[in-house]
């Protein structure tokens, strides 16, 4: 390599996670997630991540995934002409963007999970709003089921519909609700835990249908599911102090951020500690943005 080419990669490891973020507008997290997790591995730090970082990690996984899921379900309500499934889908998932807003400072493209941990803590209050919005949730996401299940307009337009069995979700490489409903189990939460996905309770929802229908049932108790690993999470992480990133230097973020009325950013006081305070974070700042880890 080059100079040049040898800084640009680099460079790639410590600031590409604002960019991955913006490759799947409804999994963003995800994205953020895998990608570290990766980094993590090549680091060799994946055992060092603060476990209230990775309590924190799960939190806003799960919030993305049922956003994720009502989307799906809005906006496929929406295209066969369910309009009220629709406009009951986007309330529902308002309030999954509302707790992700309050934890990240964003409702999308969050850079929120970083290597070594996430940008930063719960903030004062958040465990109480998220388990008063899940109790919300309980009730109102009631409406799509009972206006959905086993309708038979809806199921005029689902079932034996998009089939693809499970031969086929393998020779694709097919994965979630779609190969879940096919009768395989399979969620890799549970077949390769990451982030102490091991220490919660909950099932992974299976069809035999090989349908859009199956698929439709599954995101319904997947948003259930996840409900229950967010409560979980959420009192494990009252029990859980610590700091939401590695203490290594070398390698932990050089951030403390606030909420401001411009949206988020590096605080105040956090920026004159480097610039004007601290001759080491500033080292440590120019060259993890410099040359990476």
């Amino acid at each position: 390599h080059t100079g040049i080419e040898k800084n640009l990669e680099y460079r790639t490891w410590v600031q590409a996670v604002p960019f991955v973020t913006r490759m799947d507008y409804l999994a963003p997290i995800a994205n953020e997630a895998g990608y570290c997790l990766a980094v993590e591995k090549l680091l060799g730090i994946v055992d060092k991540v603060p476990e209230r970082a990775q309590l924190m990690r799960v939190i806003t996984l799960e919030l993305n995934r049922m956003g994720s899921h009502l989307v799906a379900l809005a906006t496929g309500g929406f295209e066969m002409g369910a309009l009220t499934a629709m406009t009951n889908g986007f309330r529902d998932r308002e309030l999954t963007l509302d707790l992700l807003e309050m934890i990240t400072g964003l409702r999308m493209n969050h850079a929120y999970i970083r290597p070594g941990g996430v940008a930063q803590d719960m903030p004062e209050g958040g465990v109480r709003d998220i388990h008063a919005a899940m109790d919300k949730l309980d009730r109102q996401l009631d409406g799509v089921p009972q206006l959905l299940v086993n309708n038979s307009v809806w199921m005029d337009r689902t079932s034996g519909i998009g089939v693809l069995d499970l031969a086929g979700c393998m020779a694709l490489g097919v994965t979630g609700p779609v190969l879940r409903a096919t009768g395989l189990p399979y969620d890799i939460r549970k077949s390769e835990p990451y982030f102490g996905y091991d220490q919660f309770d909950f099932e992974v929802p299976t069809e035999t249908s090989n349908d859009v229908y199956g698929r439709f049932l599954i995101r319904l108790r997947e948003v259930d599911e996840s409900k229950k690993i967010i409560r979980q999470a959420c009192d494990l992480l009252e029990k859980t102090p610590g700091p939401v990133m590695i203490e290594d230097k070398k390698i932990g973020w050089p951030s403390q951020l606030s909420i401001g009325g411009d949206g988020m950013g590096n605080s105040l006081e956090h920026i004159r500690h480097i610039m004007g305070e601290s001759m080491e974070a500033l080292i440590h700042h120019f060259k993890l943005f410099t040359e990476g880890f």
